[in-house]
């Protein structure tokens, strides 16, 4: 279990914000500065952490199998865009579990085309709108 909680997520200027972004190997969260964190350190219930996790395994898998070759570019596509819509949603959850924090989401594609070596906070992200 992890102590540091939502602290992790505050902002230098005091308030809280996430990202939520999926990434090889990590748990599909991220502070606004770009360093990787904990789903268990936000306050958001259990259905949706799992939910959250869910999400970043399926991203995890369908990386795993464009890079073994095993899914053709067009089922790749459609994977992506699928992904993409079930993290907005998940990102569009969390805001209205959070709804003071700052919620950002970058979309799978884009995360992966930065690559490995972008830093978190670098990639595009787009801010997570209340009452959406």
């Amino acid at each position: 279990m992890n102590d540091v909680g939502p602290e992790h997520f505050r902002t230098t200027a005091g308030g809280f914000c996430v990202r939520v972004m999926g990434a090889y190997g990590s748990e599909g969260v991220w502070t606004a500065e770009g360093q990787e964190a904990l789903v268990e350190d936000l306050p958001i219930d259990r259905a949706l952490a799992d939910r959250l996790a869910d999400w970043q395994e399926a991203f995890d898998s369908v990386d795993d199998q464009i890079d073994d070759g095993d899914i053709p570019a067009e089922i790749a596509a459609t994977a992506w865009a699928a992904l993409a819509e079930e993290g907005l949603l998940i990102a569009r959850s969390i805001k209205r579990a959070l709804p003071e924090w700052t919620v950002l989401y970058v979309d799978p594609a884009l995360a992966l085309e930065e690559g490995a070596e972008a830093a978190a906070a670098e990639i595009d992200a787009s801010e997570v709108a209340r009452g959406v």
